[in-house]
């Protein structure tokens, strides 16, 4: 690559490093106790509550890279993941009622199906598998910022990580979640900075150089092809729409607003946000494909769309250098927004459900309980780059990953349902056992999914690995929960 396309990436990835530690360092005398190092304390306002839920939903740096290069195969079809997921969040904001009355102490989603169900086992199944997801998805973040950068870095993507690693662990343990909170607005320009690259990139593409494209004949041919699977269709609906029940993320997050009327008003302004930047996102890859396909700059069999959009930027005039910047500031923005987030929700699950300290103790209140929190983080974030680095090693595609990782967790969905709507009606102590073996095997059915459709290369089974783990677990909890039920119809 070029020396000055080069200079101007790592410009680009310095640029929010060293504001989000300003912007760290801003809180840190805020930041006494757990209970401001951590969600789950109810003070986010709506307006602050849909900022962060609008930074947390598009900044996942995975989903952009995965969205980018499957729109030379399915195009429009992809819109299926904006529907489904602003769906879950329409459902979310009727739900969110129901799970702030139901968690009035704050805590984790871990911690409160194992009080709900009055066994640890729960609890410990929940965590354990919830903390494998996470760490995954970390992992799997770190992994999209050495696919964009291999060409830049070659062998020194690995080193490179490492470094990069260093920093998210300091900005997040110098003020946590109003660390997080505070760079949230900033997050959220740049990832629209970058997608407005993409528009932008649309008529460089088809009226530079010496041809002209019929962009008009492209969007036609977009509107009419559906070349989405059924098993993806089927997989992004299961793994989106039962998400807000079953996402610890998503849980810490809501549970950190002041009220339910503060909740509800964050969500209603975030969903058109969602609809408007995904759709943003999809529309300009399926058109720069579609562009590039016509005029034989690009071939979908040959390399990645993310792998073209980066060369042409970086061996381009100063406009499309000027471009290169901004897309790599909000791509690596996203990355780090959810790598804090989930490094944060990861240690909290650590800290309070398994050290026990909770924020409102009197435990937490002291600076042990800081030196706890920060520590477990930093450990977490080893661990996560000892898994970056074996998935390295493996060479697994983040496509073949997506379904599994993020769609595993879709295990804990009917114990948390179960919990949040039908205690009049189940003795919940006596469906103990369904809910951690309907957590297990949900899990593990994701999972089975997933590797087998990796190893047969049959990509139904990858695809399909969130509609498996969902209904595995409802099947098992259904069948085991059974004389719960019984139980409490004889009353």
């Amino acid at each position: 690559m070029p020396l000055g396309a080069t200079i101007l990436v790592f410009a680009a990835i310095l640029l929010p490093c060293v504001l989000y530690i300003w912007l760290a360092l801003k809180e840190r005398p805020h930041v006494k106790s757990l209970a401001d190092f951590f969600p789950l304390t109810r003070h986010l306002e709506g307006v602050a509550y849909s900022r962060s839920t609008v930074s947390a939903g598009v900044s996942l740096a995975t989903v952009i890279l995965t969205l980018v290069n499957l729109a030379p195969f399915l195009g429009l079809s992809l819109f299926v993941t904006i529907a489904s997921y602003a769906l879950s969040f329409v459902i979310l904001r009727w739900a969110a009622g129901a799970i702030l009355q139901a968690n009035p102490t704050n805590d984790t989603l871990q911690g409160w199906l194992g009080a709900e169900y009055s066994s640890a086992g729960v609890r410990l199944t929940a965590l354990l598998f919830s903390f494998i997801g996470y760490v995954s998805i970390f992992s799997m973040e770190l992994l999209v910022g050495v696919t964009v950068l291999e060409p830049f870095l070659g062998k020194g993507v690995l080193a490179f990580a490492f470094v990069y690693l260093i920093f998210i662990v300091a900005y997040s343990v110098i003020s946590g979640f109003r660390a997080i909170v505070a760079t949230e607005q900033w997050q959220f320009r740049f990832v629209v900075t970058a997608i407005c690259v993409l528009v932008v990139l649309v008529p460089l593409l088809a009226f530079g150089g010496n041809h002209t494209v019929a962009i008009g004949g492209i969007v036609t041919g977009l509107l009419k092809a559906w070349s989405a699977p059924w098993a993806f269709v089927v997989g992004i609906i299961c793994m989106n729409v039962p998400a807000p029940f079953a996402d610890a993320a998503t849980w810490q997050r809501l549970c950190a607003t002041r009220s339910v009327e503060d909740a509800r008003l964050g969500l209603g302004r975030a969903v058109p946000w969602f609809i408007f930047i995904w759709g943003g996102l999809i529309l300009c890859a399926s058109l720069i494909s579609g562009i590039a396909t016509e005029i034989h700059a690009f071939d979908s069999s040959k390399g990645s769309l993310m792998t073209f959009l980066i060369s042409t930027l970086a061996q381009g005039g100063v406009l499309h250098l000027s471009l290169l910047f901004l897309f790599i500031l909000g791509l690596f923005s996203a990355m780090i927004t959810t790598a804090d987030s989930l490094l944060l929700v990861s240690a909290q699950m650590f800290t309070q459900d398994l050290r026990r300290l909770h924020p409102e103790s009197e435990p937490a209140r002291d600076a042990r309980g800081l030196r706890v929190a920060r520590t477990s983080l930093a450990v977490i974030a080893l661990i996560s780059f000892a898994l970056f680095a074996i998935f390295q090693w493996l060479k697994f595609d983040v496509v073949q990953l997506i379904f599994a990782i993020y769609g595993a967790h879709i295990a804990l969905f009917p114990a948390v349902i179960a919990a949040l709507y039908f205690k009049d009606r189940i003795h919940l102590a006596s469906a103990a056992p369904a809910a951690w073996l309907s957590t297990a095997i949900g899990f593990a059915c994701g999972w089975g999914s997933a590797l087998y459709g990796k190893n047969s290369g049959q990509l139904d089974w990858l695809y399909n690995a969130p509609a498996v783990a969902f209904i595995g677990s409802v099947a098992v909890f259904l069948a085991l929960s059974i004389p719960a039920w019984k139980r409490v119809s004889r009353r």
